[in-house]
């Protein structure tokens, strides 16, 4: 079994760097080590220099996939070369540039996650007992009742956008 001094050498830590810029698990981290995933997050919570080599590593892997999503939610340019094979046996190159379109669910994901207040699907709604303590007990249970009707309505419109119009009423 592995032990914590081991891979707190150089070596150590550039190794466990590169599988985190390689985009290895913690889980697939601690198995190239050889310990259980949960031996490795007590080394990660004692051991700094462990933390850092996994948040070092894991940077740049991080930026490329950012940027990946990035071009995939707003559409790009690319080169495409294609070797073609000409009836005399001879080859030649020929470059297209081809235009991938914005695709909308990387769109989604990318602004859910940047901006969470706009575009996240799921609303949360509070009721604060001190906004409501001086109502009598049939006013509360009139609010509850309109949330609750608000609710239904913006479920309704939700399930519409999303394409589940059939057309027939709900029992």
């Amino acid at each position: 079994m592995a032990k914590i001094n081991d891979w707190l050498t150089e070596d150590g830590l550039i190794q466990i760097q590169g599988w985190a810029r390689d985009g290895l698990s913690i889980e697939e981290i601690a198995h190239n080590i050889g310990v259980s995933p949960s031996t490795f997050y007590e080394w990660k919570k004692k051991k700094v220099e462990i933390r850092e080599a996994i948040k070092k590593g894991a940077a740049p892997a991080d930026v490329i996939v950012e940027n990946a999503l990035y071009r995939r939610a707003t559409g790009y340019k690319t080169i495409e070369r294609k070797k073609i094979k000409l009836p005399d046996g001879t080859t030649r190159v020929e470059v297209i540039e081809k235009e991938v379109p914005p695709d909308t669910t990387a769109g989604i994901f990318w602004l859910a996650n940047r901006k969470p207040d706009r575009w996240k699907r799921k609303q949360v709604n509070e009721i604060r007992l001190e906004e409501i303590e001086d109502e009598t007990r049939e006013d509360i249970e009139k609010f509850i009742q309109e949330a609750k009707d608000k609710h239904e309505a913006d479920k309704s419109k939700t399930q519409h956008a999303d394409g589940d119009d059939s057309g027939e009423a709900e029992a």
